[in-house]
């Protein structure tokens, strides 16, 4: 019986601490980003992944361990690995004025206004660009 109370309390407590963990990358699909991004209820960071190169070398690795030690999330989808169909509906949202888009920035938005960016690039790897990145999400902490 000491066994079975010992499983019970030790499975509660694992669910419990699982459920409060914090998600840091929300991958999302192109259309679901967009909305996301552009809904004037949202509220947080924002990353476009558009650039081959940032896909090739990796940088969401270095961008998800920041938000990870920042404690923060970081709402993100990855145009270079999507089809074709949703490359040609990012292309048409490029060209409407009304659709903000990230594109290889890190944004913080507010309510639905873009409040500041944040350039990737291959800098991404240097120690002084991973701390002007801890900075700028602690700066809208």
């Amino acid at each position: 019986m000491k066994l079975w109370k010992s499983i019970f309390v030790f499975s509660f407590l694992f669910l419990s601490a699982c459920n409060n963990s914090t998600e840091t990358i929300a991958d999302l699909e192109y259309e679901e980003f967009r909305d996301k991004v552009n809904s004037e209820e949202f509220t947080g960071f924002a990353y476009l992944l558009s650039d081959w190169e940032a896909e090739e070398e990796g940088y969401i690795t270095v961008i998800e361990d920041v938000f990870d030690r920042e404690n923060e999330t970081l709402t993100f989808t990855n145009i270079q690995t999507a089809d074709n169909e949703t490359y040609e509906i990012m292309n048409k949202d490029t060209s409407n004025p009304e659709v903000y888009l990230p594109s290889d920035r890190i944004t913080f938005v507010k309510d639905g206004r873009v409040l500041s960016e944040f350039d990737i690039n291959s800098q991404i790897f240097s120690k002084e660009n991973n701390s002007e990145l801890r900075q700028f999400i602690q700066n809208h902490q």
